[in-house]
């Protein structure tokens, strides 16, 4: 009978990674033997670079791999006839089809693909979840919810949802992991009898049920499992998980010199002033000698083409996941699209024209101000070339129009779609051609790589879905572009493993670092607001059989307090909210600080016994230099604009005082001789939004 495995304790001071490399080099066995899960391959990449530290002759390395990627492979190994992977594209499909056919089951009609795709999304998670948790889902009759068709059918759903995957030949990742765990013997045993294979699972922390059973039969054939985490008290997480096992850690603590962590917090008015100071500090420091010298954290992705702009001159490493949606080449597919969706009778609308023929991929802004002249507020293409031909952009704007908007426009499937985008990502690599600019510019290395990630990710998508003959309305199939393209990213992984590293917070797992800093730590990034998925929000997923959420936040409080617990010294920047009419011109989120931020302040000052927020707390200085060349003067008034200004002195609001403050002619101006900004149709008025809600509130009360 194989002797159950053990959970080991390293708590977060001590390198876990480079302790597990030297427990496989000094067990004198053949590393190649064993294998050592993880929960992501970066993780994975600093392990070997462990491993290589205390190699003095070439060896056979253990396997070290991702828990996906074992999972998968354990599947593929242990199937004579395994099915087809299925991305979540092709699966929302499939769950498309299987509500399709629940409702022509009850009589009801069937619904259009392009405008239930955000729905079948959702769906699809919704259907993963009760797989990754095991269990057998029990329809709900509730009204007051988003989609109660869907709850109300869940457990048909789901059993179609099986059928159809299983009739087609096709699997999901969430399947996969429910096969293994009802089975695990089938697909895991061959490889653990008689110790053949001994199994690390190293730093894992929250477990679905599918996850925890199959961690249990590893466990029972011998596996060893590592906590990077503080023995006394656990983390939630793991206290539930030592209770659910009934087994008792080991805390194998070495003892040495482990000093407490340095903290250091800087309150920044904007992100450049983070930047700069976080620049300042690095200054000071030694150059990177090792990949877990130093380590930058941006919690907030806008953040990060700053920040490579100003490291320019200093070697960085980056590890992150970049939204597709934030880079130039998607916006200029969106302009594209704003052409398309807002032509009238096959005339285009100067708005969208003006935009797109602005930005330097089109290169053609020589006719916007003819645009602007002509006073039309639609344009047919015959127009358009006529005004081209004046300025000798007739030949830029036929290409212009055959290889972005033609091919749009005559898009009927996401099939075409997807040849559409080849073409307009075709047309945008001209304008990146060139070498020099290329290599001056960390945005323009971006916006290839953003090119790349579109041409080689989202392209096929489409052009080899399953549903990729599928006819549907032009507005459908942008609609469906944009929300296949949400959780699309450009992947950023550093190698070789050296100089500064930048890594957004879950790719730190299971890394020690000497020197962390963290930008944009902010109580609305950092938890931030949960995900909840609208079909299953809070108060109903117990009805459908499903825990209760809540793991979000404790799952990023452990890697924040492990990473900040494993470092020496620890800089935390995040940015003031602005205030009043300001707030209107924040591109980020800012103001409180984040809540893990204040525990960590709050234990300084209980361990000293005194306030310290003043005392740890640096805040960036606005200093503003105004310079004009003209001397001060007063501005005429008659007596009807003092009498205007009495009136408005016996009650005056916060935004008039404020008015006042920023600019005192701006106040005279709009209040005394009450001159309106002047406001395009599409822009909010927020003083009108402000206004009602302050009718509203009093005539309520």
């Amino acid at each position: 009978m194989t002797e159950s495995g053990k959970i080991f304790i390293v708590r977060p001071e001590e390198n876990l990674l480079n302790r597990i490399a030297r427990h496989i080099m000094s067990e004198g066995e053949a590393p190649h033997l064993k294998t050592i899960l993880l929960p992501n391959k970066r993780a994975g990449a600093y392990l070997k670079h462990y491993l290589a530290q205390d190699l003095d002759a070439p060896i056979l390395l253990p396997r070290i791999m991702a828990l996906d990627d074992w999972i998968l492979d354990c599947y593929l190994s242990g199937t004579d006839d395994p099915r087809e992977p299925l991305n979540d594209l092709d699966a929302a499909w499939i769950a498309f089809e299987a509500y399709n056919e629940v409702l022509r089951a009850s009589g009801a009609r069937a619904q259009r693909w392009d405008s239930f795709f955000p729905w079948a999304r959702h769906l699809l998670d919704a259907l993963n979840e009760i797989d990754m948790e095991m269990v057998v889902p029990t329809d709900v009759e509730a009204e007051q919810v988003s989609h109660p068709v869907i709850l109300s059918r869940i457990k048909s759903l789901h059993e179609v949802f099986s059928d159809l995957l299983h009739k087609k030949g096709l699997i999901t990742r969430a399947k996969i992991f429910r096969l293994i765990a009802e089975v695990p013997e089938k697909y895991l045993g061959d490889g653990l009898q008689g110790g053949m294979n001994e199994v690390f699972c190293v730093g894992f922390y929250a477990l679905t049920e599918s996850e925890d059973r199959i961690f249990h039969f590893l466990f029972d054939s011998g596996a060893k499992f590592y906590w990077h985490c503080p023995s006394d008290p656990l983390p939630s997480l793991y206290e539930r998980w030592r209770k659910k096992w009934g087994v008792e850690p080991v805390d194998i603590w070495e003892e040495g010199l482990y000093p407490p962590t340095d903290f250091h917090f800087f309150e920044a008015h904007d992100l450049h002033s983070e930047i700069k100071e976080l620049c300042g500090r690095l200054d000071k420091m030694e150059s990177p000698k090792a990949p877990d010298e130093y380590c930058i954290v941006p919690l907030m992705p806008t953040g990060l083409i700053p920040l490579i702009y100003h490291l320019k001159n200093v070697p960085i490493n980056v590890t992150m996941g970049y939204p597709i949606y934030l880079t130039g080449p998607y916006r200029y597919l969106e302009l594209v699209f704003d052409v398309v969706e807002n032509m009238k009778e096959r005339a285009f609308r100067v708005r969208e024209l003006e935009e797109l023929f602005f930005h330097p991929y089109s290169g053609l802004s020589g006719l916007v101000k003819i645009l602007r002249d002509s006073l039309n507020p639609f344009l047919t293409r015959e127009q358009l070339m006529e005004m081209a031909g004046e300025i000798s952009l007739k030949r830029e704007l036929e290409t212009l129009f055959t290889s972005t908007l033609d091919p749009i426009m005559e898009a009927k499937t996401t099939a075409d779609l997807g040849r559409a985008v080849d073409s307009i990502i075709s047309f945008m690599r001209i304008r990146l051609q060139d070498p020099s600019f290329i290599e001056s510019s960390p945005a323009t290395s971006m916006e290839l790589a953003a090119l790349d990630t579109i041409e080689e990710e989202l392209v096929p998508l489409l052009s080899n879905c399953l549903f990729s003959g599928i006819e549907m309305r032009i507005d459908g199939l942008l609609k469906f572009f944009r929300e296949a393209s949400r959780g699309c990213r450009i992947a950023l992984e550093g190698e070789p493993l050296e100089g500064l590293q930048v890594m957004g917070l879950l790719e730190t797992r299971l890394i020690n670092f000497k020197t962390v800093f963290f930008l944009d730590t902010t109580d609305s990034i950092l938890p931030g607001l949960e995900d909840v998925n609208p079909i299953l929000p809070h108060g109903i997923r117990r009805w459908v059989g499903l825990p209760e959420r809540g793991k979000e936040e404790l799952i990023l409080r452990y890697h924040f307090e492990r990473l900040i617990n494993s470092a020496r010294e620890v800089h935390i920047f995040w940015r003031r909210q602005f205030e009043g009419r300001n707030r209107e011109l924040q591109l980020e989120p800012g103001g409180l600080k984040s809540r893990f931020v204040e525990r960590i302040i709050w234990g300084l000052e209980k361990k000293e016994g005194r306030p310290l927020e003043d005392v740890l707390i640096e805040r960036s200085q606005v200093v503003l230099h105004a310079t004009s060349s003209r001397e001060p003067h007063e501005l005429p008034k008659e007596p009807r604009h003092i009498e205007v200004l009495r009136r408005l002195m016996r009650s005056l609001s916060p935004t008039k005082i404020e008015t006042y403050l920023r600019c005192p002619k701006c106040f005279f101006y709009r209040y005394i001789l009450s001159i309106e900004e002047r406001k395009r149709d599409s822009d909010i008025d927020y003083g009108e939004i402000g206004s009602a809600v302050h009718r509203a509130l009093e005539r309520y009360y």
